[in-house]
Order: C-alpha cells, then sequence, then structure tokens
C-alpha cells in the first residue's frame, strides 16, 4: 500500500488514486464536470501533500494519515457523489470539513466519538436538509474540538453502536410508523439478529438523559454500573424484541423475519 512504501522509503503510485476518480468523473454529467474536476484536484493535491510528508518523516500516522485519507476518499468522495446525485436532478449538497459534525477525541489514530459535542454541529446539516433532500457525508473521519482531523474508529466496534437505531429507522419506515422523539437507541445488530453490547454505554446513557430522552433501548447485556436515574432503560436480546418493544401490535404477529 501507498503508506507501507512511504513508511519503508520506497516511492509510491498516486495515479491509482487519480485514474479511479477520473473514472467516477463519467458519471458527472457537463453541466457540473468542470466544477467537479477542479475539487477533485484540489483534495488530491491536498492528499498528496500529506503522504510526501509522510515519506519525509517516514511514517504514515496521525494527522498525516487522516488527511490522506479524508482528501482522497472520505469526503472527497462525499462532494463526488454530491455532483453525481446533481446531475441525476436530485436536490443535494454534502458537508465540508469546515462544518464537519463528527467531533471525536484526540487519540488520532483510533479516536472515541464525542456524542455531546457532535451534538452542538448538528444545526449546520438540520439547515442543509431543509432545503435538500440529501446529504452526503461518509467515512471514518472526525475533528477533533481544536480542529484536528482524526481517523474515526479506524479499530474496534464503537461506530456499530448505531446499527440498532438504523435497523429502527428501516422498520419505522416500513410500517410508516415514526419513531418518538423521546425514545434513543443503542446498540450492535449481529447476523442472526442477536443485539450486542457497545463499548461507553455508561457515558452513552449520560449523554441521552443530558438531551432529554425519557426512554432507552439498549442491549440486555452489558448495561451495568450505570445511572440511569431519570431515563427507562429497555434491555432487549434480539432485533425482533427491540422491534416488538417500539412498535407493539404494528409489528405482524408472530413474524421474525
Amino acid at each position: 500500500s501507498i503508506g507501507k512504501n512511504v513508511e519503508n522509503g520506497e516511492s509510491y503510485d498516486f495515479s491509482i488514486i487519480e485514474k479511479s476518480y477520473s473514472k467516477i468523473l463519467e458519471y458527472v454529467n457537463d453541466e457540473f464536470k468542470n466544477e467537479c474536476q477542479a475539487m477533485v484536484n484540489e483534495f488530491l493535491k491536498n492528499s498528496k501533500d500529506a503522504i510526501d510528508n509522510a515519506s519525509t518523516k517516514k511514517e504514515f500516522s496521525d494527522e498525516i494519515r487522516s488527511k490522506a485519507l479524508a482528501f482522497s476518499g472520505e469526503v472527497l468522495m462525499s462532494h463526488v457523489l454530491d455532483f453525481i446525485l446533481k446531475s441525476s436532478e436530485i436536490k443535494s449538497d454534502t458537508i465540508g470539513l469546515d462544518n464537519w459534525p463528527i467531533i471525536t477525541d484526540d487519540n488520532i489514530e483510533s479516536t472515541n466519538f464525542l456524542f455531546s459535542e457532535s451534538d452542538e454541529r448538528i444545526s449546520k446539516m438540520e439547515e442543509i436538509l431543509d432545503v435538500n433532500d440529501v446529504i452526503s457525508i461518509r467515512g471514518f473521519i472526525g475533528k477533533t474540538k481544536d480542529g484536528i482531523i482524526t481517523t474515526y474508529e479506524r479499530g474496534g466496534t464503537d461506530r456499530t453502536a448505531a446499527d440498532l437505531g438504523i435497523s429502527m429507522a428501516i422498520i419505522s419506515s416500513m410500517l410508516n410508523e415514526p419513531l418518538k422523539s423521546h425514545l434513543a437507541i443503542i446498540g450492535e445488530v449481529g447476523l442472526a439478529g442477536e443485539i450486542r453490547p457497545v463499548p461507553y454505554m455508561a457515558k452513552r446513557i449520560s449523554d441521552a438523559i443530558k438531551l432529554g430522552f425519557k426512554r432507552l433501548l439498549v442491549p440486555n447485556h452489558g448495561v451495568t454500573d450505570v445511572d440511569n436515574k431519570g431515563i427507562e432503560l429497555i434491555k432487549i436480546d434480539t432485533l425482533y424484541d427491540a422491534a416488538s418493544a417500539i412498535f407493539g401490535s404494528k409489528l405482524l404477529s408472530g413474524d421474525k423475519q
């Protein structure tokens, strides 16, 4: 890989990344192509600068690595996808790094998501959603409160804490039954539909209480020694249990698919 090459003091071939974006640009129509190409060129230059810096130091880590990834992949692809959607006449926008809503701690190589701090940044996304149908934002890129670019949860399972919430949102849409505004949902969904615990449950529950949630759907296991005063914890073992707890009779009786 490019990262290993520069750490070993070897040359690297950046053209493979440039060629990939040249191919993707074929999906952008003539109206937006020049603008998209200029943006791709700018982002890839920033990525290459970070890699050249890594090559000089023979170290591909920390913010250098995060910038290389953000500008060549995660953040750039969000912008390109935005242009592709606009080319299909879909009202779309994206989130730039200046307004990035994923705030993390400063453990740069494998940071942890800071819920309360990120929630304070959500207003910009809400403004964009008000006037568009789609927001493009992707990747495991974060920023510290001081603006340092990080690699959000490169390893571990913390990022899977949203699995259950996403699953319930999909079921909500299928049933045409909105989720209650006072309900928070945390948990990883396994391949067999089992609900698994996730890290930092005490901190997540504390944040949910601070944000005013009254009920919290959580895995049955892994929630111990937490202060849940002021919030009702609903502990569940499976995806079906979760759907039943939320939607009750709206869910087809006995259908556990």
